[in-house]
C-alpha cells in the first residue's frame, strides 16, 4: 500500500481527543501523510517511513541507514511545504521559528533521540529559516504506547522546560515580527502539541502553526 504526498490543514473533522476545536481558533495544525497504527511497518509507505525514523539510536548500523534517510524525506517534504512560507518571510522581514517538539526523554538519558531536532536543523539550514530547540524535557517520561495511561497534555506540559540561553535570543530578536512554529514526527490525539504550545505561550512565545509528518488514523472496527 503506498501513500501519495498531499499536505492537510486539521479542520474540525479531525478528532483530536486532546486538541479539541476550540483550542485550533490561533494555531493552524498540518501533516502530510497518514499512520495506522497497529499494522506493521509492511502496511504502508508512511508506516515503513516512521517505523525506521522511530528506530533507537542505539540500533545496528544497517538499521540506522534506514533511519538516516527516513529523517532526511521528512526533512525534503518539509522543506517542499514551508518553501512558499520561507519566501514570503524572507522578502517582507519576518522570523520563521522552527521550534522541535522533544522527546519523552530527557537530554542525559541514554535513550534520548534528537530525530525532530534533526528535521528542524535541517530544514531551518535550507530554508533559511531559525532553528529554535528552546523546549527539552526535564525528566523521562514513559511512552504512551508502553503506558495504559491516556497521554494528559498538563502532565506533558509539567515536564518540559524552556532554555533560558534561547529565550533570551528570542529577546533581542523581537525587533522582527516573527512566525513561530512546533513539529513533530505524528500528530496523534494533539496533546504533546498542546502541552508545548502552553508551556511557549507561558514565556511569551505564540505559536501560530504544528507541522507533523503524519496523522495517526486508526482502521475502522466492524462489527
Amino acid at each position: 500500500m503506498s501513500d501519495g504526498l498531499h499536505w492537510h490543514i486539521v479542520d474540525e473533522s479531525d478528532w483530536l481527543i486532546n486538541f479539541p476545536v476550540q483550542e485550533r481558533k490561533t494555531s493552524v495544525l498540518a501533516y502530510s501523510r497518514i499512520y495506522t497504527p497497529k499494522q506493521g511497518f509492511s502496511y504502508s509507505e508512511t508506516n515503513n517511513l516512521i517505523f525506521n525514523f522511530k528506530k533507537s539510536p542505539s540500533a545496528t548500523s544497517s538499521e540506522l541507514f534506514y533511519k538516516k534517510q527516513a529523517i532526511e524525506k521528512f526533512t525534503t517534504e518539509l522543506e517542499l511545504f514551508l518553501k512558499h512560507l520561507s519566501i514570503y518571510a524572507l522578502s517582507n522581514n519576518i522570523n520563521i521559528y522552527i521550534i522541535p517538539i522533544p522527546p519523552s526523554k530527557s537530554r542525559d538519558s541514554p535513550q534520548y533521540d534528537n530525530r525532530v531536532e534533526q528535521v528542524a536543523c535541517r530544514a531551518s539550514c535550507r530554508l533559511k529559516c531559525n532553528y529554535l530547540p528552546i523546549l527539552y524535557t526535564k525528566h523521562d517520561r514513559e511512552k504512551t504506547s508502553s503506558s495504559s495511561k491516556a497521554r494528559d497534555w498538563q502532565d506533558i506540559c509539567n515536564s518540559l522546560e524552556c532554555d533560558k540561553n534561547w529565550l533570551q535570543i528570542i529577546k533581542v530578536s523581537k525587533t522582527k515580527k516573527s512566525i513561530f512554529l512546533l513539529l513533530d514526527d505524528i500528530l496523534t490525539s494533539g496533546a504533546h502539541f498542546r502541552a508545548a504550545r502552553s508551556k511557549l505561550n507561558s514565556v511569551g512565545i505564540k505559536v501560530e502553526m504544528g507541522v507533523f509528518w503524519a496523522k495517526s488514523q486508526s482502521l475502522p472496527l466492524y462489527c
